[in-house]
């Protein structure tokens, strides 16, 4: 018996119930890779809300952007009125993941009339990589929050960005991702170029691996985000190419280092969206997205993260999530790269995949 892993199970529990009958405006739980710590954070206000990511805001606090900043989908930037560092105990999981060859998941017609268009789009010449998403709507067995069922996701994926938001403008949100968008670090930044993708079998895949539609994929993205972040970087480093596991699933991962004197969010306006989460030419692929996905993207494939708080800055992009709605359903979002050689059938497999991440965490 850990009686002081009990004691502190029982704290938790006596916190969510505290909560569930005294509900924040808003709330937020995130977890930093690696970290064996939890931020909580709440708010009896709301949000300051922004039609578009702004130049900066005054303190220290929590931003979250969508995909595509509008009145009804808007960023948004939590300023605690209360906040806790709660420390995890749980150890890490070992998590079983389909690899995909299992998946009997029929092919959408809506994904596939999207993808046939994208695929038009690309043999046009009208661009030359964009991302499809979909979602789709679960039940979910998991009551979210407790602070204690969050604590369990993160030992679930200690290598991610865990993050959890609950808000009147967003509703509520979980996100389990990999991706660094941007992040301090001393005197540096960093941010990363995270595209192609691979199941991983018995062990995870090495860089040779990968085909040459994934590797042309992620050097396109590593181009474009070199190309953006000139005007306002310096010292710019592209590392060596690696591999970068989330769950079952392996990417192609190229590390980014710079320095600049400008605003964290200035740096985001040139970042959001990469082509990563988008396509290229980025304007060319937005309208095609537009265009082609029968449902918004909300704030899947925007970015979260702590903004000047507690002196951390760091922003990750808002992939395997799920916006969670009341009566225990919840709707998963995933999205794949398209080229001109990509195929139907492998791009929804991915799709398919990715959605086993969240899928597996509302699940546990």
């Amino acid at each position: 018996m850990d009686i002081k892993r009990d004691k502190e199970v029982l704290k938790l529990n006596l916190l969510d119930m505290y909560m569930q009958e005294h509900p924040p405006t808003c709330m937020v739980l995130y977890r930093l890779p690696r970290q064996h710590k939890i931020e909580f954070l709440l708010s009896n206000k709301q949000p300051q809300t922004f039609t578009s990511i702004p130049d900066k805001v005054r303190g220290g606090g929590f931003f979250v952007a969508p995909f595509s900043p509008s009145e009804d989908d808007p960023c948004l930037f939590i300023k605690p009125e209360s906040a806790m560092t709660i420390p995890t105990f749980f150890p890490p999981k070992d998590i079983e993941v389909d690899s995909g060859e299992d998946i009997e998941e029929p092919v959408d017609s809506a994904y596939a009339k999207a993808f046939a268009r994208m695929k038009q789009a690309l043999a046009m010449g009208e661009v030359e990589k964009i991302v499809l998403a979909r979602n789709k709507v679960v039940g979910n067995n998991a009551e979210i929050p407790p602070v204690l069922y969050f604590m369990h996701v993160c030992s679930m994926y200690p290598d991610c960005y865990v993050a959890y938001f609950n808000t009147p403008q967003s509703g509520a949100w979980l996100t389990i991702t990999p991706e660094v968008l941007l992040q301090k670090k001393e005197d540096e930044w960093g941010t990363m170029a995270l595209a192609g993708t691979m199941p991983i079998g018995e062990s995870v895949p090495h860089v040779e691996d990968f085909d040459k539609k994934n590797r042309r994929e992620q050097r396109l993205v590593a181009d474009y985000i070199v190309q953006a972040l000139q005007p306002l970087a310096n010292e710019i480093r592209v590392e060596d190419i690696m591999v970068k596991a989330a769950g079952a699933i392996a990417h192609l991962c190229s590390p980014i280092r710079f320095t600049s004197s400008a605003q964290p969010l200035r740096l985001l306006q040139a970042l959001h969206p990469t082509p990563a989460v988008c396509g290229l030419p980025l304007d060319a692929a937005r309208e095609v997205i537009r265009q082609s996905e029968s449902t918004s993207r909300r704030y899947y494939a925007g970015f979260s993260g702590p903004l000047n708080y507690k002196d951390e800055t760091a922003f990750y992009v808002t992939l395997r999530c799920a916006q969670l709605h009341q009566g225990q359903t919840a709707t998963l979002y995933a999205g794949s790269g398209l080229l001109s050689e990509s195929s139907l059938e492998d791009e929804w497999l991915e799709t398919c995949r990715k959605m086993q991440t969240i899928d597996k965490a509302l699940y546990k």
